[in-house]
């Protein structure tokens, strides 16, 4: 288990920036993610696999350090893009992809797996005399299970090498498929499995992919120069579990590289896993039959995997104690949900209503497969860095920006009584707003002083006009479209405005009213494009606050 958790006050930072939340610690994933660079010999090698955990928090500091990105849709790609990685580190793989999105990454220089026999007849239908950048590899399904050492209730969920399993080509029909193929194949993927509880599956994994690689290319034109050995090393939940650690999983492997070859590694678990807690508190005690139930504030709306899967996860006080897994006592979430149970069996001595608890090792396929049954919606997320500073990386999910309230559309079809009922003019004069129709008109403002605090970040200190005294919505929307406009434009290298900045969305929200009587603080961050080079135009994301967080909001424009 890791020991960073027992260096924070649990108590302090549910004190201070409530519950649920999410904490990422960036020391442990750096760590992690130099022992699987001992492996491969570079970060750019180690390629994350975006559905493990898509915070961008996350992201981020994976991109800074040079990794690459597995992505499984259009969607992950996008939100990859925009973190800033490089077409060139970026892996699409999904077993029903979209074949114009495979056929694009490939020319921009990305990698593709395909996963059967008729993606590669269509790819090489799309691609053939045609000049591309990317490398273009086969998924193989073997043909021979790999075993899972202790037997759990969810391996057959997630053991993705499985002959039954739905992914790859199987490997008995390699090398055929491959030597059919015009288009030059560079290398193999394999993925064995989640939450893999040997080396010795990896070891044979990786001495089976070599075996293919030297058929296919003794009977074929292709050259096998990258082989992806997939991600799946468990790591320990609880106490007393002995999953392989990634140091032993490395010098498991190692022995079995060859020279002349690039091996690509996809941790999700292994690298994530451990370096987030979710931080929760109990909301109810109550005592029932002999037996004392914990009702806390997060459930199944983010611990899926904990409570239909029965893949329990370590919970500690506010002490630091780790809570029992026996016991005549039991904590469940908050949803209306009988299987809504985090911990079946604990004793909950010395346990108060609104006392935190932390769930360890939450930081793959928790926050990636949340859900928004009861209407609850995502926790926030803080970062603590390697010198224990603590900053807001995502505020709480916002329920008015929830599909079920933007997305709904008025059914326009005739009601079935028809009013034909005229409102009087003068009403509406008296009702209108003089400050949209006239007076927002006269609201004026300058920016007084611009620095670049951070790469890609700009701050505008703002002087504001208004004729009531404050920052109205619409006004709101005028300075920081401004400032996003010149920051994109000074991000790639403009003089002058020359070229069009056309937003296409926008989300605003504001916690209290912003007086124009003092200089504003606005700042403004234009994340890297999100578009394809294929995209007729290049699409971005904004974030801006102004108020130092008091008025805040995102666009999505093209430039």
């Amino acid at each position: 288990m890791e020991t960073w958790t027992r260096s924070i006050d649990i108590e302090e930072i549910a004190k201070r920036h409530g519950s649920p939340l999410y904490i990422l610690n960036v020391g442990q994933l750096r760590r992690n993610l130099s022992h699987f660079v001992e492996l491969v010999g570079s970060p750019s090698q180690v390629a994350y696999p975006v559905k493990a955990n898509p915070s961008m928090a996350i992201l981020n500091e994976l991109v800074s350090l040079g990794c690459s990105a597995d992505c499984s849709s259009k969607y992950e790609v996008e939100l990859a893009l925009s973190c800033g990685f490089p077409l060139n580190r970026i892996t699409y793989n999904s077993p029903a992809p979209d074949r114009q999105l495979m056929v694009d990454l490939l020319d921009g220089g990305a990698t593709v797996v395909a996963d059967s026999q008729a993606i590669l007849d269509d790819l090489q239908h799309k691609l053939y005399g045609k000049d591309w950048s990317g490398s273009l590899l086969v998924r193989v399904n073997p043909e021979k299970p790999v075993e899972y050492f202790h037997n759990t209730d969810w391996q057959d969920l997630v053991s993705h090498a499985s002959p039954n399993s739905k992914f790859g080509i199987p490997s008995e029909e390699l090398p055929d498929a491959p030597a059919s193929c015009q288009l030059p194949i560079a290398g193999l993927h394999i993925h064995i499995g989640t939450q893999m509880d040997n080396v010795s599956a990896f070891s044979h994994s990786i001495q089976f992919i070599h075996h293919l690689k030297n058929l296919i290319e003794a009977c074929s034109h292709h050259c096998m120069r990258k082989l992806n050995l997939g991600g799946g090393l468990g790591i320990d939940f609880h106490d007393g579990q002995q999953f392989p650690t990634i140091p032993e999983y490395t010098e498991a492997l190692k022995k079995h590289l060859l020279p002349g070859i690039e091996y690509i590694v996809e941790p999700g678990h292994a690298l994530v896993g451990n370096a987030v807690a979710l931080l929760t508190r109990i909301r109810e005690l109550k005592q029932m039959r002999g037996r004392r139930w914990a009702i806390v504030d997060v459930g199944s709306d983010q611990l899926i995997k904990v409570t239909l899967l029965s893949w329990s996860h370590q919970i500690i006080d506010r002490n630091h104690r780790t809570l029992p897994t026996q016991g005549d006592d039991a904590i469940g979430g908050p949803l209306c949900f009988a299987g809504d149970i985090l911990l079946p069996s604990t004793n909950l001595e010395g346990q108060s209503p609104g006392d935190p608890l932390l769930i360890q090792h939450a930081g793959a396929y928790c926050y990636s497969v949340n859900n928004h049954f009861n209407g609850f919606h995502g926790p926030g997320h803080i970062t603590i860095d390697e010198m224990g500073q603590i900053e807001t990386a995502y505020a709480a999910e916002d329920v008015f920006a929830d599909h079920s309230f933007l997305g709904f559309s008025r059914p326009t079809h005739p009601p079935s009584e028809v009013l034909d009922h005229e409102i009087d003019l003068d009403i509406i004069q008296r009702l209108s707003s003089d400050y949209l129709k006239q007076g927002e008109s006269s609201d004026g403002y300058a920016f007084t002083r611009v620095q670049l605090i951070a790469p890609r970040t700009l701050q505008f200190m703002v002087k504001a006009k208004s004729s009531l005294g404050a920052i109205s919505i619409p006004f709101a929307v005028r300075i920081a479209s401004d400032a996003t406009i010149i920051s994109a434009l000074y991000l790639v290298g403009k003089q002058a405005k020359d070229v069009s900045v056309w937003g296409t969305r926008t989300y605003l929200k504001s916690d209290t009213i912003i007086r124009t009587s003092q200089p504003l603080r606005l700042v403004v961050y234009i994340a890297p494009k999100s578009s394809l080079p294929v995209d007729k135009h290049t699409t971005h994301l904004s974030h801006w606050d102004l108020g130092n967080g008091k008025f805040k909001g995102s666009f999505r424009f093209i430039l």
